[in-house]
């Protein structure tokens, strides 16, 4: 079983979760080549500066099968269009708790405005999961999205529906053509009232191709299974949520982020603007007939290297 850049097996990571949802395994196809088997993959690189990185070259790419290094032939910047689909979690918070809509307008309009500045063309489509999952601006350029983002306001229901928005997310981006396409999920630990079975929803994420990056704003893992009160909404379901995320990022090669204050929500956005716009198609040879069951990707300078699905 093949695995992703971070080198975690996929197998291992079902295990850990006893079940709860099946590993993704990418899927492609060998070309032949002088010496060997020649093969390309898109990674994305999330660098430990605030700019993207777009300067790297074969020489700044290590890649490994089983432990052994291969020979990097070459490493370009992905020029196919980028589609993401931006889920977020607009449930009405508690009573008491302000809803922190100025601060995710805000982290939002950064997010779109990196992506503008490197790829004017990509294309980026919103979802709004709050009480029911609704496409509320469908694929469009990012300086158009930023404009549109006063628009967003919390619903009036305090229980948010995550699964059915990947559900409805991963078929929209099915669709699009080539293999950059994102899932960038933004939850502030409203109770998941959502029933889709979260194997269904993984099943979804596969098929479409893309990679999926998760932000929690707040402590979501410890709230209680039931909040109760006037606004008491069934909560059984986080702990599938929190394992869902968990597993869907790291098999398709984005980033779980967390944080315990919304004013870091723009900090780790900008992380994910920059990795997305800072994506390689990395070309490399193997032995002719060599069985591999993990891929490992690193780079030489500071950074991290993130492998997507799509392998051919």
């Amino acid at each position: 079983m093949i695995s992703h850049g971070h080198g975690v097996p996929v197998k291992t990571l079902a295990i850990a979760l006893a079940g709860l949802i099946a590993p993704i395994s990418p899927a492609g196809f060998a070309s032949q080549s002088q010496g060997g088997i020649e093969k390309s993959v898109l990674v994305s690189v999330a660098g430990e500066s605030s700019v993207p990185l777009t300067d790297l070259t074969a020489t700044d790419f290590r890649v490994r099968e089983d432990g052994t290094t291969r020979p990097v032939l070459d490493a370009k910047l992905a020029t196919e269009t980028l589609f993401v689909a931006l889920l977020v979690d607009t449930a009405k918070p508690m009573l008491g708790v302000t809803p922190p809509t100025q601060e995710l307008r805000r982290a939002l309009t950064t997010f779109s405005e990196i992506l503008d500045a490197a790829d004017a063309d990509a294309r980026i489509a919103l979802f709004e999961f709050g009480g029911a999952a609704v496409k509320t601006e469908d694929f469009t350029t990012p300086a158009v999205l930023a404009k549109s983002l006063d628009r967003l306001i919390p619903d009036l229901r305090s229980g948010a529906v995550l699964f059915e928005a990947f559900v409805d997310a991963s078929r929209s981006l099915s669709e699009k053509p080539g293999p950059r396409r994102a899932l960038v999920c933004i939850t502030f630990g409203a109770p998941e009232t959502s029933t889709v079975n979260p194997k269904k929803v993984l099943s979804e994420v596969e098929k479409s191709g893309a990679t999926a990056w998760a932000i929690s704003v707040q402590d979501v893992e410890g709230t209680s299974s039931i909040q109760t009160g006037k606004q008491g909404v069934d909560n059984r379901s986080s702990p599938d949520r929190e394992a869902f995320l968990n597993t869907v990022t790291q098999a398709t090669g984005g980033l779980r982020l967390k944080a315990l204050e919304v004013t870091a929500l723009a900090t780790h956005l900008k992380t994910i603007a920059n990795a997305l716009v800072s994506q390689y198609e990395i070309t490399y040879t193997r032995p002719a007939g060599a069985s591999v069951k993990k891929i490992q990707l690193e780079l030489t300078r500071p950074g991290k290297v993130l492998m997507s699905p799509w392998i051919r």
